[in-house]
C-alpha cells in the first residue's frame, strides 16, 4: 500500500471515530492534514519536474507560467 493509501485509508477511519462520536480523534485531524498535504506537495513537486523536464524548461519557468499565464493574459484585455 502506498503512503498516500494509506493515510487516506488512517483518515477515512479518523472521520468515522470523529463522526461517532469518540472525542480522542478530533485532536489528531490536524497532523493527518498535515501528512497529507506533505504528500501531495511532493507529488506535485515530482510531477512539475517530469512535465519541465519533459518541455525542456526549468521547473521555476513552468510553474511561472502555469500559475501567473492568466494573470497576464488578462492585463493585455
Amino acid at each position: 500500500m502506498s503512503a498516500a493509501d494509506q493515510l487516506f485509508t488512517n483518515f477515512t477511519l479518523m472521520l468515522n471515530e470523529m463522526r461517532n462520536g469518540n472525542q480522542p480523534a478530533l485532536s489528531s485531524v490536524a497532523a493527518l492534514w498535515q501528512s497529507m498535504d506533505a504528500v501531495m506537495l511532493q507529488r506535485l513537486d515530482a510531477f512539475l519536474s517530469m512535465e519541465a523536464g519533459a518541455m525542456g524548461v526549468s521547473k521555476d519557468t513552468l510553474t511561472h507560467d502555469l500559475f501567473f499565464a492568466g494573470l497576464s493574459a488578462s492585463n493585455n484585455i
